[in-house]
């Protein structure tokens, strides 16, 4: 074979292998060690419904499992936290018409899809916990229409929060009517929506 045969056909090889490479990458793109994790999360959350004696399924053996949007590490934002100089404690309506006590800790402010938003972070009195309820732009569409939720550990001093609303969970009076959940204050519906975390429809 002469060299400049040789030298054309090293050429379409090295495209050959370029154009599979990108085709491929395309359309098959190997899952992120961030999307992997949520996935798995997700499955154990259906395990426990699934099998917990504290599920709060009623008929376990026919349960269907969970609908969820697809993990988009988009909507995993960092939140500055605008701590409340009168941190004064609330009453939350529920499902079921009746109210629970929290206190107001904080303003969460976020940029999301080119917009400022901000949600206000409330806390369970004598509980490490923070607590975000929420509706948005999919609430009674394709999610529940009273809200989801989001939890966070409390620590002292800290200014920042991620928010990840891939975690957005649903309260569980939608799986069982028994309960009584906490409706989101009517400071915290986004005028966005968050095509993340736990639906009710397709």
């Amino acid at each position: 074979m002469k060299p400049k045969q040789i030298i054309i056909g090293l050429v379409i090889g090295v495209m050959a292998v370029i154009f599979v490479y990108n085709f491929w990458g395309e359309q098959a793109p190997a899952p992120s060690q961030y999307t992997e994790q949520i996935k798995q999360a997700r499955l154990d959350k259906e395990h426990y419904l699934r099998t917990s004696e504290k599920s709060p399924i009623k008929n376990r053996s026919q349960f269907k499992g969970l609908i969820y949007y697809p993990p988009q590490e988009k909507y995993k934002v960092n939140a500055q936290l605008e701590k409340l100089a009168k941190q004064e404690f609330i009453e939350v309506k529920t499902s079921k018409d009746e109210t629970e006590t929290y206190q107001k800790f904080a303003w969460a402010k976020f940029v999301l899809n080119g917009g400022n938003h901000r949600l206000l972070v409330l806390k369970k009195p004598r509980m490490p916990q923070l607590f975000i309820a929420f509706t948005d732009e999919t609430s009674g569409k394709q999610t529940y229409g009273g809200g989801r939720y989001l939890d966070f550990p409390y620590k002292a001093g800290v200014n920042s929060l991620t928010i990840d609303f891939n975690l957005a969970y649903n309260p569980y009076c939608v799986y069982n009517y028994d309960y009584s959940c906490p409706l989101p204050p009517q400071e915290n519906h986004l005028s966005v929506a968050i095509e993340a975390g736990e639906k009710t429809e397709n």
